[in-house]
């Protein structure tokens, strides 16, 4: 696992620091600078994102903003990339901040480890529901005990000879893990996880409702004088009304849930499965 740790100082004296180029707070009783000279740590807003504020407000009819959100790594990281969405609105001050990069002990394991099972999906989904059931349930056991006897074998030789070098021992997981994945398959069988994406209450409305609300905050960080106040009251309004309008839909999908199960018996007892 790489050692990077993401930092999110909430300061109140303010001062300069050339390092991020722009104000940032102080937290009381933190000694950031002191932090700053260990020659481990390494901060990524100064080289990635100079002077890129993280947190943007409005108070006073005036505009504010700081960098108060902050990578720390004591790792070299290859290939970093650090975007601050500067124009996406998402109901708070503070930016929404990446970080991707590549890490040089990632990348090595990664290439060394012949047997891991790339082709898997990071959360797959199965019916477990049916190994309530005798004859799933039988299904997957026999699978199971017959694919995992070469592992057996081979971690009880491990046990009986200990190798004078550490096991492989990612390697041992994967086969156990792709083991128990094949074993589902064969039994229960899988299904297609939800798209990131996916909600049952969203609807055509809430997405225009959402874009209207962007466009408004793209408005206010473009403007000047008495217009800047303008369309940040519009953007406030706007997401008053997205976030009510986000409510309302959630209530009128769970109602409408509600009442398929009332009206549909069988379906109720899926649910309960």
């Amino acid at each position: 696992m790489v050692p990077w740790l993401l930092i999110e100082f909430i300061w109140r004296r303010k001062h300069h620091n050339d390092i991020f180029g722009g104000i940032i707070d102080c937290l009381k009783n933190v000694s950031f600078d002191r932090a700053q000279r260990n020659p481990v740590q390494l901060t990524l807003n100064g080289p990635l994102a100079h002077g890129i504020p993280t947190w943007v407000g409005f108070r006073d009819d005036r505009e504010m903003s700081s960098i108060i959100d902050m990578f720390l790594t004591n790792a070299s990281l290859l290939s970093p990339r650090l975007d601050i969405a500067s124009d996406l609105s998402l109901g708070s001050d503070h930016r929404l901040l990446t970080l991707s990069f590549s890490s040089a002990q990632s990348s090595a394991s990664e290439s060394s480890s012949a047997t891991s099972d790339t082709t898997t999906h990071p959360r797959r989904l199965w019916n477990l529901s049916r190994l309530g059931e005798p004859d799933p349930c039988q299904l997957y056991q026999d699978t199971f005990r017959a694919s995992a006897a070469p592992l057996l074998s081979q971690l009880k030789r491990l046990v009986q000879h200990p190798p004078s070098s550490r096991p492989p021992i990612d390697d041992l997981n994967a086969s156990l893990n792709s083991i128990i994945y094949r074993s589902l398959d064969a039994s229960v069988g899988d299904r297609p996880p939800r798209p990131s994406h996916w909600k049952k209450y969203w609807t055509q409305q809430l997405q225009d409702a959402a874009e209207y609300r962007n466009r408004c905050y793209r408005r206010w960080r473009r403007a000047f004088g008495i217009d800047k106040v303008y369309w940040w009251h519009q953007h406030q309004q706007a997401n008053t009304s997205f976030r009510q309008a986000v409510i309302d839909a959630k209530r009128l999908s769970w109602q409408s849930f509600c009442k398929s199960l009332e009206s549909d018996f069988t379906k109720a007892i899926s649910k309960w499965k």
